[in-house]
This record gives C-alpha cells, structure tokens and sequence, in this order.
C-alpha cells in the first residue's frame, strides 16, 4: 500500500511515493554508513593517525639498528629485517586499540553518541562497524610503516598470507580491546592507565625488539604465554621464515582470542543496544519509568508539585507582580521542568561505567518531554 505522494515544486513535476523503509536480517545501509564514519574520522586527522606513528616506527628502527648488527638468530636474516617485522606488528596493534578506544570515548564525553545509538543499527552490526574501522586504521599504519622503513630492511614477506592472517587477527583482536575500552573508560585517563599498563609491556615483552630464544628458562617458556607474542612470532614467521614457538598453537591461540573478544563485544553492545530501545518506550513502561525513578526524574515531578502548590500560597516575587497567577503558576513549573532536565542530565555519572553516558543523557531528555506533567492551567 503506497503513502502520500510528495510533489516537487521544481518546474517539472516529479512524483516521489512515501512509504516505510524495511530492513533486512541486517542493515547494510547504516552498516555501511558507519564503518564510513569510522574510517573518514581517522582519515580526516591523517596526518595525526596514520603518518604520526612513522616517527616513532622509525626512530625504533634507526636506533636498534645502530645497537645490534648481525643475523637474527636461528636464520640468514640481518637482524633490522626481525625487528622491522616487529615494529610493523606494533604498529598495527596500538593503532587499532587507539581507533576503537577514542571514538567511543570521545562521543561519550562530547556527548553525540547518540549518532550511533539511535539509528536501527543492531549489537552485531555497531560491533562489526567499529572493529573493521579499527582494524582498517591499523592495516593502513602497517603499510605505511612497510613502506617507511623499506629502504631499512627486508620487507618482502616468504609468506604473505601467514603475514596477512596475522595481521589481520592482530587488528581485529585490539579493535575489540579498544571497544571494550572505550565502553568501560569513562575519560582519556582510563584509557592511559590501559595503554601504560597492559597494552605497552604485553607488547615490549613479546619479542618485539628480540628473539626469545636469547632468553633464559623460565622466562622463554612464561613469554610465550604472552598472546602478543603470538601475534609478533606469527608475524614475523610472514617475512623471514622462523618461529621461535610452534605456528599451528599460535594461531590456534589468536583464533580462539579473536573469536572470544569479539563475542565480547556483542554482548557489551547487546546490552547498550536493549538499554536503548528500552530508553525509547512510552513514559507508561515498567523500563522507562525505573530509569525515571533512578535519574531523579519523580522528585522532580515532586517538586513540580510543591511548587505549583506553594505558588497559591506565596507572595508573588516584585518581578512577577504584573502577571496573572495562572501565568506565575505556569513560569514556577517551566523553570523547574528545565531544572530536573539539566539535573536528570547531570546525574548520569552515578550508573556503572560501562553504560554509555551520552545514552542516558538523551533517554532523561526524552522521559522530561514525554512525561505527564500535572496540568498547566
């Protein structure tokens, strides 16, 4: 059944039927749309995301490459063309963390998450939108970073679809790190703490700058437990041939890692996404009014209360003698709707941190203007 019709006043009549837009099993349009997003936000600042980490990809290679000179050991291989596998891999890793992490943190914090919570975009899809965007930042900081330090190194990989694998996995694995990061920080800071305390040494002690064979028992045999290692040793097995550990567990290993990230991440974006559509319903919902009860919503229908009973009885202020009392009454009530708003959007700091503030935020907007103030007669 078709809607109205629009009619184009353009000199040329040009009939347009209306009618609802039905979705699929999944929304490859807002699917598209986003991971768009991820990528133009990253390629606007370029020269900050992609070509910033050259220095420091390049100031590892040039210095390391003065300390140490030789093969790297169990093969031919000069020691520069280990370490620039190395150095490309983190790369990769600290980029895609650093995409994920900051889009989510920096729209909570702005407060415009709501770009991409509101739209019928499902778990799976805002999951898969922010983990391709994170892992095309880090694949692109890898080229880049090959093709700054070929005039180094080796760069020519033995096995390119080792190398690719690996680097896919790498990506996608600290995509997800990034997203649960960016869900549970609540500023720039606990993003710091992650990146100081378990991004940057899992990455320093996996065999970045070293084989681990040079390593002494136990503490080879405990380095490769380390799934960065994984990572690295696959990695790095893409261009010169050698594995410190055995290539089917590292895989294995990073398989399984990805996979359980991943499912992660779903379910942390299952439940933003349920807490959105239950934000959504009508003010008359056993959902929507808990969250109003939470945020502070009925005391300020409370207050309105009081008020509007308090403004009979009271003196009119001097700046309010020239109105009626019907309009006094209406002014009180006006002035303490928008206080409970801006306290309702104030207050949501007080929920766990894995809710997304910008959420909450736009739900107590929504509940103050849907809800049944008493009568403004």
């Amino acid at each position: 059944m078709k809607g109205p019709v629009l009619v184009m006043d353009t000199g040329v009549s040009t009939a347009i039927p209306l009618s609802s837009r039905h979705y699929g099993a999944v929304n490859w349009l807002g699917l598209q749309t986003l991971i768009q997003r991820e990528i133009k936000r990253f390629m606007k600042v370029g020269a900050q995301t992609v070509f910033a980490p050259l220095v420091q990809t390049l100031l590892f290679m040039m210095v390391f490459s003065l300390i140490r000179t030789g093969f790297w050991p169990g093969t031919t291989h000069h020691y520069a063309d280990g370490l620039a596998a190395g150095l490309v891999m983190m790369s990769i890793l600290s980029n895609a963390f650093q995409n994920s992490s900051s889009s989510i943190v920096i729209a909570k914090v702005q407060g415009n998450a709501v770009d991409f919570l509101m739209p019928p975009l499902s778990a799976l899809e805002l999951t898969i939108a922010f983990i391709l965007g994170a892992a095309a930042r880090g694949l692109l900081v890898g080229v880049v970073s090959l093709v700054a330090i070929c005039w180094m190194a080796n760069v020519v990989p033995d096995n390119p679809l080792v190398a690719l694998y690996y680097a896919l996995v790498a990506s996608v694995i600290f995509g997800a790190i990034g997203l649960l990061g960016g869900v549970w920080a609540d500023k720039f800071d606990h993003l710091a703490a992650v990146t100081n305390f378990i991004i940057v040494p899992l990455t320093f002690l996996s065999g970045t700058f070293y084989s681990t064979q040079v390593l002494p028992e136990p503490m080879r045999s405990i380095s490769h437990y380390n799934p960065v290692f994984s990572l690295i040793d696959g990695f790095r097995y893409g261009f010169i041939g050698h594995a410190d550990a055995p290539l089917w567990r590292g895989g294995l290993i990073t398989g399984a890692l990805a996979l359980a990230l991943c499912w992660a991440c779903w379910a942390a974006s299952w439940r933003v996404a349920t807490l959105r559509r239950s934000a959504l319903r009508l003010p008359g919902d056993r959902t929507c009014r808990h969250l109003r009860d939470e945020c502070g919503e009925q005391r300020c229908r409370r207050r309105a209360i009081f008020a509007s009973d308090q403004a009979t009885l009271r003196p009119a202020r001097r700046k309010d003698l020239s109105l009626s009392p019907a309009l006094r009454l209406k002014k009180w009530r006006h002035s303490l709707c928008r206080w409970g708003r801006r306290r309702s959007r104030r207050n949501y700091s007080c929920h766990k941190p894995s809710q997304l503030p910008a959420e909450f935020a736009y739900a107590f907007w929504r509940a103050s203007r849907e809800c049944a103030w008493p009568s403004q007669a």
